[in-house]
């Protein structure tokens, strides 16, 4: 066999994760159930993350403009000239891939990634 013929058999991917498992484990004094536990919140946190940048870099592109929840609105979100009614949100954000269902939800999820008034 040569070098080139077991490399290409070894899944990398599922190797560098059990080597990643093992140091977590070991510097941390982890049991196997909570290095599991470990990394499974990490990867959540990598998730909301995620979603939090994509969600902040779609609703600041155009901004909100909605009488309605004027007040609540954080004003670096506001958009008062160009800006895109909570109800018209809803469906860019479904095409996005969020669970909203109506212009609340739009709201809760500005306070929850954006912030505040």
């Amino acid at each position: 066999m040569t070098r080139q013929d077991w490399r290409s058999k070894v899944d990398w991917k599922q190797a560098g994760y059990r080597a990643y498992f093992t140091r977590i484990k070991n510097e941390n004094m982890f049991t196997e159930e909570e290095a599991h536990n470990y990394l499974q919140e990490r990867e959540c946190y990598k998730y909301e993350e995620e979603q939090a940048k994509k969600f902040r870099k779609l609703i600041l592109s155009s901004g909100v403009k909605d009488v309605a929840y004027d007040p609540e609105i954080p004003v670096w979100v506001k958009n008062k000239k160009k800006g895109i009614g909570l109800d018209e949100w809803v469906g860019w954000l479904k095409d996005y891939g969020f669970m909203v269902e109506n212009a609340q939800d739009v709201m809760n999820l500005i306070e929850k990634y954006c912030g505040r008034v």
